[in-house]
């Protein structure tokens, strides 16, 4: 049975747990490696649609709606890869609150407790070509309507 002090939070933690008080405790992403790998990316597609741009003898590149389209694309998509996601439990207003995935736009979705269930943990594990033994795990709330919530993932590799 998983408890909320297996090692496998605490060794090489992927979120930072900050308390707001004393009925607040929010659980924020830490993968930042991740984030900046992929806003690499982006700046470098971003660069590379410039040079073959410039090199394809469209006169002024900067006005192109190509060029102009790809770069308010590049910002949105640098904008949701470097901000942070967080789930935070509030006891005060008695809801979970969900700042992840498509909430890192829109608005935090509010879950209040007397809606949840209870929650589900799935792990899902698979053993690599290195012998390497890859183990993820799928935190969710279960609601009283039946429908699952995404909150966290965690990763856990081993040799």
């Amino acid at each position: 049975m998983f408890k909320i002090k297996d090692k496998i939070i605490y060794k090489e933690p992927q979120f930072i747990m900050k308390r707001y008080g004393v009925d607040r405790l929010r659980v924020v992403e830490r993968d930042l490696v991740n984030r900046i790998g992929f806003a690499f990316i982006i700046l470098i597609n971003l660069f590379m649609m410039f040079l073959s741009m410039s090199h394809s003898g469209i006169a002024n590149v900067f006005s192109h709606w190509v060029f102009v389209t790809a770069c308010v694309m590049g910002a949105i998509l640098l904008f949701y890869a470097l901000r942070l996601g967080y789930i935070e439990f509030n006891n005060t207003t008695q809801s979970v609150i969900k700042k992840r995935y498509q909430y890192k736009f829109l608005s935090a979705r509010k879950i209040p407790y007397a809606e949840i269930s209870h929650f589900n943990l799935n792990f899902n594990e698979s053993a690599t070509d290195s012998g390497e033994l890859f183990t993820k795990y799928f935190f969710k709330l279960r609601l009283k309507d039946g429908s699952l919530v995404p909150l966290l993932n965690v990763t856990n590799d081993r040799k």
